[in-house]
């Protein structure tokens, strides 16, 4: 293993060096260093995608990501590289909005309505259970006990959906954004889906101090 990590780390650093001296060999233009700059990354990005040392993903449709800016026609989002070879600039994304674009706002529910939520929840399974139960269909029982893996996920029911419209679209809100062609590399696109998130801070219950938490990601009890 160590071995393969210095060969790596010998590997890129040649790849590097070898594509920034492509880019000062063509430097015969105006903006000199930049372009030369440019240049070289661009040959030893392409050296090192063609060693596969960093598969490159299949077709990506859905980004997840943190909005920026939002309007009528666009949402601005801020992203994760899929590929540590991918451009910097690819960590900021825009999605055209048009109207043939569906977009839905994720709300949290009250706690009278996740009480109930999980109720249905509860009778949902055992049927379904049931069902599983009952039948000797391998496919049946595989789809099946998806959808009992998908009621017992410790969320499930936490959320209602709703439409949405743009002036739901806040900054900061979180964002899943759906295109109907591959993105991966795309710094614009066509948004054929968007998924808002509100950021709403829940209470935490029976601690007695003045404390909130982040329902998708809660902070234990440090028992202080």
């Amino acid at each position: 293993m160590a071995k393969r990590t210095v060969f790596i780390i010998l590997f890129v650093a040649v790849a590097f060096a070898g594509g920034v001296y492509i880019g000062y060999m063509s430097r015969n233009t105006t903006e000199g260093n930049r372009q030369s700059f440019q240049a070289g990354w661009d040959a030893a990005r392409e050296r090192l995608e063609e060693s596969n040392m960093f598969p490159l993903l299949g077709e990506i449709i859905i980004l997840n990501g943190i909005i920026k800016t939002a309007d009528k026609q666009k949402v601005t989002f801020t992203t994760n590289l899929l590929n540590p070879l991918d451009d910097e600039k690819l960590k900021e994304r825009t999605a055209v909005i048009n109207e043939e674009t569906e977009m839905i706002i994720r709300k949290p529910r009250s706690e009278q309505e996740i009480r109930e939520e999980q109720e249905k929840n509860d009778i949902l399974i055992k049927d379904l259970q049931n069902q599983l139960n009952s039948t000797n269909d391998e496919n049946k029982k595989m789809e099946l006990q998806a959808q009992i893996n998908t009621l017992m996920m410790p969320m499930a029911g936490y959320f209602k959906e709703s439409e949405a419209t743009v002036n739901d679209l806040k900054p900061n809100y979180n964002i899943t954004i759906e295109a109907a062609e591959d993105i991966s590399r795309k710094q614009e696109f066509t948004a054929k889906k968007i998924i808002v998130e509100e950021n709403v801070l829940m209470p935490m219950p029976d601690l007695g101090a003045q404390e909130a938490i982040d329902p998708l990601f809660p902070t234990l009890p440090t028992g202080r």
